[in-house]
């Protein structure tokens, strides 16, 4: 004869209307993960995970295969926050007279602290954990009538969108001088003879980078992992007048690219335009629309990274814990 799903009757050892009578006793014969897969069986819209938590019906997380994967993607996580953190402290210590970006600053270490302890939780525990961020967006999404899974949806997107656009606005809007010394900027010999016949750097129309002086002795491969030119592309050095330094912006790293150039020295003109060689002017002729491609392409790097736990759920299904 088959058993029901609830005899009602809470003294009954084979009851099992809810975890609560577990923990007091009522269901001891059964084990606890046979009492989930009976209540997802029987409640399929409510369905829980043995320790409690919320999941799709026999989730089984604690598996090795979906364990790993877990604590994969909260690495992955992990790194996001950490790079949060990392620009937040540098927009809060640069100097900016508007103070826009310490106020960046403020929310990108807010949300890579919150980051940063969502990942370590879901790492230890190897159960996915939300962020704040994420738990707060879902939660007011509700209130405003959403749906569970559009409200899951809303929090997850909110999640990465503040972490997306305030890492990209840190990179994007700080101003950070380009240092002491003399800047220069490799070319081909076709395009030095320009340059120097014309004495000026730039046709108005891209973004000009320049680097250290010691750039000048770069040789072959050297090049190619400096700068990204083909050694027959860099020839050249232009020497540029230390009073073109100003109009210069150093990369803020926010993911793999802008911190390889970073490391390497990169300067950037504060937008499209040219320089004037002898007095070392630059005049403006429109945004850095080349290294806002650099800052946009490892903002969705850094993103996807953020929202790899949230998006791809583990092979049982498993949803995350508040």
């Amino acid at each position: 004869m088959a058993r029901l799903a609830s005899t009602g009757d809470r003294d009954d050892p084979l009851n099992y209307v809810s975890f609560d009578d577990y923990a007091a006793g009522a269901s001891r014969p059964w084990s606890l993960a046979t009492l989930a897969d009976r209540w997802n069986a029987a409640h399929p819209s409510d369905p829980v995970l043995p320790q409690g938590t919320s999941s799709a019906p026999n989730a089984t997380p604690m598996t090795p295969d979906g364990c790993a994967a877990t604590r994969v993607f909260a690495a992955l996580q992990l790194v996001g926050g950490g790079v949060e953190l990392f620009l937040a402290g540098g927009a809060l210590l640069a100097p900016e007279p508007t103070g826009a970006t310490k106020v960046i600053g403020v929310v990108v270490l807010t949300h890579g602290l919150d980051t940063v302890q969502a990942s370590i939780r879901t790492i230890a525990t190897c159960d996915r954990t939300a962020t704040f961020t994420q738990i707060g967006a879902t939660s007011a999404a509700k209130e405003f009538g959403a749906s569970p899974t559009q409200a899951e949806t809303i929090g997850v997107v909110t999640d990465v969108g503040v972490g997306l656009a305030g890492t990209f606005a840190v990179g994007a809007l700080s101003r950070a001088p380009a240092g002491a010394g003399q800047l220069v900027h490799l070319t081909s010999a076709d395009s030095a003879t320009a340059i120097r016949g014309s004495e000026a750097l730039g046709l108005g129309r891209s973004t000009i980078y320049a680097g250290p002086e010691s750039l000048a002795n770069a040789k072959g491969w050297s090049i190619v992992a400096r700068t990204g030119l083909r050694p027959s592309e860099a020839t050249e050095v232009i020497l540029l007048p230390s009073r073109a330094n100003q109009a210069f912006l150093a990369v803020r790293p926010i993911g793999p690219f802008t911190g390889w150039q970073a490391i390497n020295g990169t300067v950037f003109s504060a937008g499209a335009g040219s320089f004037n060689l002898t007095t070392g002017v630059f005049t403006r002729s429109g945004p850095a629309v080349n290294q806002l491609v650099f800052y946009g392409i490892d903002s969705a790097i850094m993103a996807g990274m953020r929202a790899a736990p949230a998006v791809i759920q583990t092979p049982n299904g498993a949803t995350p814990r508040r």
